[in-house]
């Protein structure tokens, strides 16, 4: 869970007849990483595409144009094609098809430009229309001819061009408006019809060109391939990553397809793609670690750190039952459905988990629903001085614990590649609980302070000294001296001197407290400011009050939302990450292909 999925490199063997039905049976597993082979020397070549890659990436290119033409984009269909009535419904339909769009679009195009002239020349006549001068008498309007594309309009117009001049008077009248209006009109009926014909189009053949896309995607890929492989006059290589669990049955495929294919391992290579192994809970939150960056393969995967610590924190700061509810609710539509681009289950899932903490916060810690109080006394009131203090003490609590666990991951992922890295850590979460421990002194007499002091750190903050009037644990002066001196053996001066970095990123996480108040003080004003409108007022004021009521509490729950999420990943990504994360792995990419319209 914390280790992306063991891998090993391989390189498989054959012979050049056998190729075709290698990769045919590779694809069909979708279990190799391939690595592109790019270096030529005289006995070693990049290899040839298939035969029919030409044929496959010919069609490929028309459906795409067809598809960009209609606008089509990913629907449902109810069921799968079967590829070989597809490849043959292809070689039927498809060039008639192409040729149906481009003849429409072409058509829609030609009454789009003459449209767009007639509007030119109404606004090139607009200025005469408006004036009464002698300057516009001898105007020729046979001087718009040139602009006219549309011989019906031409017509029109001769048909007023009988005089061998136009007055003023003959210009300010309607006449040949009406006319360029009339035609407008007919052409944009005309477009409608064209428009109409390209919507049917779409309709009828949206699932068949999405089908026939995937499809050819997979023809394009399987028969392009070679280029990626190593290629002799009689054999080829394919230099590839294998999960190890999968190695077996790559193997076996392969001898089914030919018993002299052979499947060979390679040295260990630390720098191997990456399959993050994480349970389905914790899966959708792989999103955000790679929104952040894939993991190295060396490196401890924290998917399954981050959805705790982003949950929690999330629902620490909304820390309202009403807003939980709908944030549980918003979740669920956005699993499946999109706004504005946004959504899936790395979208949903993280909200619909955030949501629940929040609802637990709301109801058990806060008790409180859109700023309003349930009956039930709270465990910390976040609006009184009192609460106030004890969000910062849980705050700080929050940064030790987050933090400290950055730092042991760090030691972990050092302590193969750079010894003195990883001990360098260890002095990092020496300085961190010495700082920890003066906080925790400063804080005991809080709700929070006082059972962390008697039940994590047993009071040993109490043994303290007297220091410029301010009272230190003497252990805080042990960690922060040991601390120190591990920094500058392992790591060298300047690394001590970022200490107080370290108070900076402590003091980040009071985001957490600041937030979470500043939303319930604001859900808690506007409540103040519209609740009187609707208890006791008119019908007017009522509805104007709840109309207000309701808009104020939905703007809460969208920016409080977002601030939510944009904090929780801050904490995780600038706090905790960079204690110990590198990132920069390349993601494991199967060759093979994910049919979603069409089957075998």
């Amino acid at each position: 869970m914390l280790k992306p999925k063991k891998m090993m490199r391989a390189a498989i063997v054959g012979s050049k007849e056998h190729l075709e039905a290698a990769i045919e049976a590779l694809h069909k597993l979708s279990a190799i990483h391939i690595n592109d082979f790019t270096e030529e020397r005289a006995e070693f070549k990049i290899g040839h595409p298939l035969k029919r890659a030409a044929s496959a990436s010919e069609k490929l290119l028309k459906i795409r144009s067809i598809s960009n033409l209609l606008g089509i984009c990913d629907v449902g269909i109810s069921e799968k094609f079967e590829s070989k009535r597809l490849f043959e419904r292809m070689d039927m339909e498809l060039d008639e098809l192409k040729q149906r769009v481009n003849n429409t679009v072409e058509k829609k195009g030609a009454i789009k430009k003459k449209i767009e002239n007639i509007d030119r020349i109404l606004e090139q006549i607009q200025p005469l229309m408006n004036e009464v001068g002698e300057e516009y008498k001898e105007y020729d309007m046979r001087k718009l001819a040139p602009l006219l594309v549309s011989d019906e309009l031409e017509e029109k117009i001769e048909e007023i061009m009988d005089f061998d001049e136009f007055s003023g008077d003959m210009i300010k009248s309607t006449t040949f408006i009406k006319i360029l209006l009339t035609i407008k009109k007919k052409l944009e009926g005309e477009n409608e019809k064209e428009e109409k014909k390209l919507k049917d189009i779409k309709s009828k053949y949206a699932s068949f060109m999405l089908a026939s896309e995937e499809l050819l995607s997979i023809e394009v890929e399987k028969a392009e391939a070679p280029l990626r492989f190593v290629a002799t006059d009689h054999f080829f290589i394919i230099d590839c990553f294998v999960p190890t669990k999968r190695f077996d049955e790559v193997e076996k495929i392969l001898r089914e397809v030919h018993e002299s294919i052979s499947v060979e391992k390679l040295e260990e290579d630390d720098e191997k793609p990456v399959i993050l192994n994480n349970p389905k809970p914790v899966k959708s939150f792989e999103f955000l670690t790679n929104l952040f960056s894939t993991p190295k393969y060396t490196e401890v995967d924290p998917t399954f750190i981050l959805s705790i610590f982003f949950s929690i924190f999330f629902g620490f700061i909304i820390g309202d039952l009403g807003y939980g509810i709908l944030i549980i609710v918003l979740g669920l539509y956005l699993r499946k459905k999109y706004i504005f681009g946004i959504g899936g289950r790395g979208v949903g899932n993280p909200l619909l988990i955030g949501g629940i903490f929040a609802c637990i916060f709301g109801a058990v810690v806060f008790s409180e629903a859109f700023g309003f109080h349930l009956p039930h006394h709270p465990m910390i009131h976040k609006l009184e001085i009192e609460g106030v203090i004890e969000l910062l003490v849980i705050s700080i609590v929050a940064a030790f614990v987050h933090l400290g666990l950055g730092f042991i991951i760090g030691f972990f992922n050092n302590v193969r590649r750079n010894l003195k890295h990883a001990i360098a850590k260890i002095g990092w979460i020496f300085v961190l609980f010495a700082i920890f421990l003066l906080l925790m002194l400063m804080a005991e007499g809080t709700q929070v302070g006082g059972w962390v002091c008697t039940n994590i750190l047993f009071s040993i903050q109490k043994n303290s000294m007297d220091a410029a009037g301010l009272r230190v644990p003497i252990f805080s002066l042990y960690f922060l001296v040991i601390g120190f001196i591990m920094l500058i053996v392992f790591e060298g001066a300047l690394a001590a001197m970022e200490i107080l970095g370290v108070v900076g990123n402590m003091a980040s996480y009071m985001r957490l407290a600041a937030v979470g108040v500043a939303k319930g003080a604001t859900a808690l004003a506007f409540n103040t400011m519209f609740l009187p409108m609707i208890v006791g007022g008119d019908i007017i004021f009522i509805i104007i009050g709840g109309l207000m009521l309701v808009m104020m509490h939905a703007l809460i729950f969208l920016l409080g939302t977002m601030s939510a999420g944009i904090q929780a990943l801050r904490l995780n990504y600038v706090e905790f990450f960079l204690k110990f994360y590198e990132g920069g792995g390349t993601k494991f990419k199967p060759f093979g292909y994910v049919r979603r319209y069409t089957r075998t």
